[in-house]
């Protein structure tokens, strides 16, 4: 029995919401154009079901006049009003890009290039991956060319990582094949687009890095940016301490929350060299932010030693509980007792729950009989997890624990 038509497009204007939802699905099914202007509004519509069902009914029905209003409503961020794009619109809702990216699906690529190429170079970085969602789907090989500009020119590097993820996942033996060579890992670090990728340039190297040390070491003294970087890191990898000083000079010149600061402190545990102890002192204590001296903290955990113990119980307390999370982490890692003293004063003082889980911890760590009435006083701590780890060393530790 066919569907009441005129019942389904006053339905849409319905002030339930559901009713406007079943409608919109109804129509969709039946793939009715006349409901096109109609589903279009309900883009705009307060109930989130109602604009994604809106949208799924567009995809269905394949109207060109739907393209338009669903790309321009992929641009909208959920908390953003749809005035900017269409004026005078009451909802401050937009549909989503997990209602609008199935729709566009939808629709052929001579349709969608040109809006979809625009989005692909946008400022927002989620409108970017849409964009690509859509591209993936229905692209082909009238798309490549405009994308493989955008990947090896365009000024902003995440907009560039994006085209080459959609490049890949549209046609992965041409765009991404097998890491068959040296000069296969050379290019994917001075590329510099897709993190799978480079784990499988390690992966090779794992497989026939030896014999390459030379070859790594000319890359790191006299290439620069991320190339200089990952070769420092392969060395690291094998255990070639002449790549030291370089992933030490990267360490401390590498920009806050940088691939460069992660993988040269890295290198520099991978060495596990102590001559690198007085050059990450210095970061611990002079370093231009917080994040390098966490990263510092951590690094001389790994190192350990005397004076690494000694620089990180000094700096307890000066940088901020930031820091000191990962401070009290590294001594917990070293786990020597000079640190027991030095650590329940900080205790004593700290106000965030995490430094202090993380001072239980590098207590526990180290495990002698003065910290037991720390780890029972954590046994009624109001956060959780400190009395679930107190538990758990005083387990450790031999000590019975009463239920509580």
């Amino acid at each position: 029995m066919g569907k009441d038509v005129s019942k389904l497009m006053k339905d849409l204007e319905s002030k339930e919401y559901y009713i406007r939802r079943n409608a919109a699905q109804d129509l969709g099914d039946i793939k009715e154009k006349t409901a096109v202007s109609k589903l279009i509004e309900l883009l705009k519509d307060d109930s989130e079901e109602v604009r994604s069902y809106a949208a799924e009914a567009l995809g269905k029905i394949k109207d060109k006049r739907s393209i338009l209003p669903l790309i321009e409503a992929l641009k909208v961020n959920w908390n953003e009003g749809f005035d900017e794009i269409w004026p005078g619109g009451e909802i401050s809702r937009s549909v989503g890009g997990d209602f609008i990216v199935p729709a566009l699906q939808q629709f052929k690529i001579e349709d969608l290039k040109d809006h979809l190429l625009e989005l692909m170079v946008c400022d927002e970085f989620h409108i970017q991956h849409d964009a690509r969602k859509v591209l993936e789907a229905v692209g082909d090989s009238t798309v490549v060319e405009e994308l493989i500009e955008i990947r090896d020119n365009h000024k902003d590097h995440e907009t560039r990582r994006v085209a080459h993820l959609a490049l890949t996942n549209m046609d992965r033996d041409r765009f991404s094949p097998k890491v068959q060579s040296f000069e296969d890992v050379v290019e994917i670090w001075e590329r510099n687009l897709d993190r799978d990728r480079g784990i499988e340039a390690y992966e090779w190297l794992e497989e026939n890095g030896q014999g390459l040390e030379e070859e790594l070491l000319e890359l790191l003294v006299n290439k620069s940016g991320n190339v200089k970087v990952e070769a420092g890191y392969a060395l690291a990898r094998l255990k070639d301490k002449r790549a030291l000083p370089y992933v030490i000079e990267i360490f401390k010149r590498s920009e806050r929350n940088s691939t460069e600061l992660h993988l040269s402190a890295g290198a520099i545990e991978l060495i596990g060299d102590d001559s690198a102890i007085p050059d990450v002192i210095e970061v611990l204590n002079n370093g231009p932010d917080m994040t390098h001296r966490s990263y510092a903290a951590k690094v001389l955990g790994e190192l350990g030693g005397d004076d690494a113990l000694s620089a990180l119980i000094d700096a307890l307390g000066h940088y901020g509980s930031y820091v000191d999370k990962d401070i009290a982490r590294a001594i917990g890692s070293i786990a020597d007792e000079r640190a027991v003293e030095p650590l329940m004063e900080l205790l004593d003082d700290a106000k965030d729950d995490d430094l202090r889980l993380s001072i239980v911890c590098a207590l526990g760590n180290i495990g002698t009989p003065e910290v037991v009435p720390v780890m029972r006083e954590g046994l009624n701590d109001k956060y959780r997890y400190i009395r679930d780890r107190s538990r758990e060393f005083l387990q450790k530790m031999g000590e019975s624990v009463d239920d509580q």
